[in-house]
């Protein structure tokens, strides 16, 4: 914890430290503006307003400044990521152009239908509809459970339940999780 806490002090000074010396020396500015022709910022609805204001700041000169991002996957607001500088970048940049990308080329219909309902409630989004050409696939089930215990107790059952069912040994059976912890209570 206490190394992710400098890690990201680090970062910060780095980004301070680069705006106060391009406020300070206009020359230095101006020089990087010059150097870099092109600028891609990748999961850009993670940016907070220094770090894109870094990043405009450097376009200024050549105006080539590709973004790419979904603020329907903002994860970093409590870092001080402002996911409405994706949203509201038409706005501020009126000759930007905008290309949705909403072909997934990996998940069923069944899942992105569900994924579309839940994400269609974010208020501060930009409007899109994902869809895939990939054959359906087997219902989605939705289990919302109170707590982790709760949680992995469904998982237990539910792999029980299809196992009597079907015939289906335990080793064909996979459960994915996000992070490792999450493992602790189905293990």
């Amino acid at each position: 914890w206490k190394v992710k806490i400098a890690t990201n002090l680090v970062v910060d000074d780095l980004i301070n430290f680069t705006i106060y010396i391009f406020d300070k020396f206009s020359d230095i500015l101006k020089k990087w503006q010059h150097r870099l022709h092109y600028i891609a910022v990748d999961e850009a609805q993670d940016s907070s307003q220094k770090q894109f204001g870094l990043v405009k700041s450097l376009a200024e000169q050549h105006k080539n400044l590709f973004i790419v991002g979904d603020p329907d996957q903002t994860i970093y607001e409590w870092r001080g990521a402002k996911p409405e500088i994706l949203v509201d970048f038409d706005k501020q940049s009126p000759k930007c152009k905008t290309i949705l990308l909403n072909q997934n080329y990996r998940s069923t219909p069944e899942i992105l239908n569900l994924a579309n309902q839940i994400i269609k409630k974010n208020k501060l989004r930009v409007d899109k509809d994902l869809f895939t050409k990939n054959p359906n696939g087997i219902n989605v089930v939705h289990f919302h459970a109170k707590n982790d215990i709760e949680e992995s107790q469904w998982v237990v059952n539910e792999i029980k339940r299809i196992r009597e069912a079907e015939k289906i040994k335990l080793s064909d059976f996979t459960i994915l999780y996000r992070a490792h912890h999450v493992s602790r209570n189905i293990e």
